[in-house]
Formats: C-alpha cells, sequence, structure tokens
C-alpha cells in the first residue's frame, strides 16, 4: 500500500513540457518523470522525441506529441492529444522558443507576432 510517505510528489500530475526533447526542456521532462508525473514532451522533430520518450520510460507515463508551438493549430492539436492520454495537465513548461534577429525599424507586425 503506497502512503503519502512513499507516494512520488508528483504521482497522478500531468506534464506538458515544449520543446521538452532536446537541452533544458530534456532536463526539465526527465526530472518531472522522475518525481512520478505523466509527462507529455511536444517538439517539432518525431526522431528526436521519440528518442527522448524512450529514456522517460518508452511510453506508459510519457508521450511524445509532435507539434510546431508557432502554429496556434498544431498546439491545438497537441493539446487534444496530450488530454486524451493523460487528461487535463496539471503542469505546463513553456520551453520551446526561437529567435529571429532583426532591427527594431525593420521589424514587421508578422515578425513580431510570430517573435511572441
Amino acid at each position: 500500500m503506497m502512503t503519502w510517505l512513499t507516494k512520488p510528489k508528483l504521482a497522478d500530475q500531468h506534464a506538458v513540457v515544449t520543446g521538452g526533447a532536446r537541452g533544458i526542456g530534456a532536463a526539465i521532462s526527465s526530472l518531472l518523470a522522475q518525481l512520478g508525473a505523466r509527462v507529455t514532451i511536444v517538439g517539432r522533430d518525431q526522431a528526436t522525441l521519440d528518442k527522448h520518450l524512450k529514456s522517460l520510460g518508452g511510453g506508459e507515463n510519457a508521450a511524445a506529441v509532435r507539434c510546431d508551438v508557432s502554429d496556434a493549430a498544431s498546439v491545438r492539436a497537441a493539446f487534444k492529444q496530450a488530454r486524451q492520454r493523460f487528461g487535463d495537465p496539471h503542469i505546463l513548461v513553456n520551453n520551446a522558443g526561437q529567435a529571429k534577429s532583426e532591427k527594431f525599424h525593420r521589424t514587421t507586425r508578422g515578425g513580431w507576432d510570430q517573435m511572441l
């Protein structure tokens, strides 16, 4: 019987980590999994997602969802998949990012919106 003394700290918690398969995101998703969370890693590269998913235990308490966070439809679809697998997220780590350098006076509205 599991008690509060032996139950993992994040048991029954669903964490979604964008950019969760490499770098800082991979480290965060690994730690969340070690603490007992069910983890959905999100990223653009399926091969990288699959490789990191194996290191998280192969899929019983972890899932990998391909998604481009700059595309709203892709984000909606990814969260739908994540919810179907583990229920509503309790933890969200917005780790994915991109960078485009441009002089401020040359920045277009589209470029500004994309970066934000």
